[in-house]
């Protein structure tokens, strides 16, 4: 007679593996009441620890396989432990304090490549060469756009910024500038050097401006004034005017010159009043040019006192005056900026976008810009592909106002940094 089978409950199932957990901890602790159930944390702890070695191990391999002791091969760069830079010539690897040095060094632009301990072991390591002064790396601006370069001065500091976009110059603003002796008339389309005050042509020119004891004086700093695009000086020219009644003309025996009226009455105030004449009068002779080196209209003048920035209530009356692109602006908040160290007129450095150092074309030139605020001259154009990135525009007048670093030069960082600190002290 065939036994009939049947499917095992869950109760007999809990029951069996009840009994067989009893069974083993009767046979590893001779004990089988089972109070506790050691054995089922000391199995999840086993398993645990199985995976975590397994994961383990199997990353070790991951990483040996990937980079067991990495062999630069050709390069002529490498990067040591530590991100330490050597190059490698002629069978020596020489540390570098920079990679900008390393690629002036090899004449190489590509990046280093990694070696291990093994490797430098058994190579030769020659003494540090390279340039300690100079950017570590010239990666440029990250905001892919180039800047816009301006210098700033807010009575205390002179401020160049790689990044602030001043406000447009007023219309019919000017500004009465001081250097030294010398007075200047600077307005959005440049500056012009006023005659002496004690010379009639001064006296009269100054007459003509409403220019007093009285209007605000801007004490320039010298570097910051030559980068106001420069015009023709002041000067009055020879001739009589006349009033035909709809136009003034400086008169002489063969032309006539269109005149305005501040024009007009500076003329006027030199001792040769105006007469009134008739288009007939002007219709036969040759007109000339206007005068471009006489101010043509009145100047509203602009106080850069910085008491005006700092008295109470009056923050923001006098915006710094700034230059950009050889021109007058204004602007209400200079970023404070990084202090420079060394010889300059300008006192801060502003370049938020700036990491490392880039390459500035300034039109006469390339020279390298820090984030620190430091120029360095290339003293070759062909060592300016080997640095890296990309040169950005910059006025020669604002980056030349920066203090002066070590200069960016092949045959130099080959003589070893010790050479560079020496020619640095002396």
């Amino acid at each position: 007679m065939e036994r009939q089978l049947y499917s095992t409950t869950q109760a007999q199932v809990s029951g069996h593996k009840f009994l067989q957990r009893r069974m083993y901890h009767g046979l590893v602790f001779g004990d089988v009441r089972m109070i506790h159930d050691p054995l089922s944390r000391r199995g999840r702890a086993a398993i645990m620890g199985g995976v975590s070695a397994l994961l383990v191990g199997l990353g070790a391999g991951l990483f040996g396989w990937l980079a067991p002791d990495p062999d630069p091969g050709d390069s002529a760069l490498w990067r040591g432990p530590g991100d330490q830079i050597y190059v490698h010539l002629d069978g020596v690897a020489y540390p570098v304090p920079n990679l900008t040095s390393a690629h002036l060094i090899t004449g190489d632009a590509s990046q280093p490549a990694r070696v291990g301990t093994s490797v430098l072991a058994h190579t030769p390591v020659g003494p540090p060469l390279g340039l300690s002064r100079v950017p570590y790396s010239f990666e440029g601006f990250t905001s892919g756009t180039p800047p816009v370069w301006s210098v700033c001065h807010d009575g205390q500091r002179v401020v160049i910024s790689a990044d602030n976009r001043p406000d447009p110059w007023p219309e019919g603003a000017g500004l009465l500038a001081v250097s030294g002796a010398e007075e200047y008339l600077i307005d959005a389309t440049g500056r012009t050097l006023l005659p002496p005050a004690e010379s009639i042509e001064g006296r009269a020119v100054r007459r003509a401006l409403n220019i007093t004891a009285a209007t605000p004086r801007w004490q320039a700093p010298a570097g910051m004034l030559s980068a106001v695009r420069q015009r023709p000086d002041t000067r009055i020219p020879e001739g009589q005017v006349v009033d035909t009644g709809a136009d003034l003309w400086l008169v002489d025996d063969r032309s006539a010159t269109h005149l305005t009226e501040t024009q007009a009455r500076a003329i006027e105030w030199t001792g040769r009043p105006r007469r009134v004449g008739n288009v007939n009068e002007i219709a036969h002779l040759e007109q000339r040019a206007d005068l471009v080196y006489l101010p043509a209209h009145d100047v509203e003048f602009v106080d850069p006192s910085p008491r005006r920035r700092v008295g109470a209530g009056e923050a923001g009356d006098a915006p710094a005056v700034c230059v950009v692109d050889r021109g007058l602006a204004l602007s209400q908040d200079v970023p404070p900026g990084v202090r420079l160290v060394g010889e300059s007129e300008a006192t801060h450095f502003v370049a938020p976008g700036l990491v490392g150092a880039a390459i500035v074309d300034t039109g006469f030139g390339f020279v390298g810009v820090s984030s620190s605020g430091v120029r360095h001259e290339f003293v070759s154009a062909g060592d300016v592909a080997l640095v890296g990135g990309e040169p950005v525009p910059g006025a020669r007048e604002i980056i030349t106002l920066l203090p002066e670093g070590t200069k960016l030069d092949a045959e130099q960082a080959r003589r070893g940094v010790l050479g560079d600190a020496a020619e640095a002290s002396g």
